[in-house]
């Protein structure tokens, strides 16, 4: 998909719920947000939901699209390039919703990531402008006493594609992808 995710209920109907308040870190958190709580910023940055809807067997997702997992992130990163150089072949160009850009950034994979921020648990919306992590499906598990889930990051002072490890009830972007017909169809929920 060529912009990120922006409903408020999932692929059956069930609504998935937003809150201004902190809230708890366990594997059963499922919220979304607009970044700041300001409806005026879904339609160009979509919605940053927890790691919970992104692995949801409720699934988030239209019929025939997918929550990519590491595999499908790696895929990309790798065919674009690698890690050093993916993320400015997957920006937009110039600075409308990036702080910072370089002449090497040419959106030449149609991605046209933003700079869509990010919703830390309990300390807010951050990163507008500078950063955007999308989940991936793949699950970490917990590390200490706090359920985690993977990131792929994009970022306004490099080209990269990063990997890493987000706390699950923070709050992140969402892009979809297509399942190929010819992959076999393989369930969104891994237990």
């Amino acid at each position: 998909m060529q912009e990120n995710l922006k409903t408020t209920r999932f692929n059956n109907g069930i609504e998935i719920p937003t809150t201004s308040l902190p809230i708890n870190n366990d594997t059963t958190i499922l919220y979304q947000w607009p970044y700041d709580q300001d409806t005026n910023n879904i339609n160009i940055y979509g919605r940053l939901y927890t790691w919970n809807v992104a692995y949801s067997n409720d699934n988030v997702c239209p019929n025939s699209w997918h929550v990519p997992d590491n595999s499908d992130w790696e895929t990309l990163r790798d065919f674009l390039g690698g890690e050093s150089i993916a993320g400015g072949k997957m920006k937009e160009i110039g600075t409308t919703h990036w702080l910072e850009t370089n002449s090497t950034v040419d959106n030449s994979s149609g991605f046209t990531g933003l700079g869509s921020g990010t919703r830390g648990n309990p300390s807010g919306f951050y990163d507008l402008d500078q950063s955007a992590c999308f989940w991936s499906s793949t699950p970490v598990g917990m590390i200490g006493n706090f359920p985690r889930g993977n990131v792929f990051r994009l970022a306004a002072a490099n080209n990269m594609l990063t990997n890493s490890v987000a706390v699950a009830n923070n709050g992140k972007a969402i892009r979809l992808s297509l399942i190929h017909i010819s992959e076999p169809t393989r369930p969104l929920y891994i237990s």
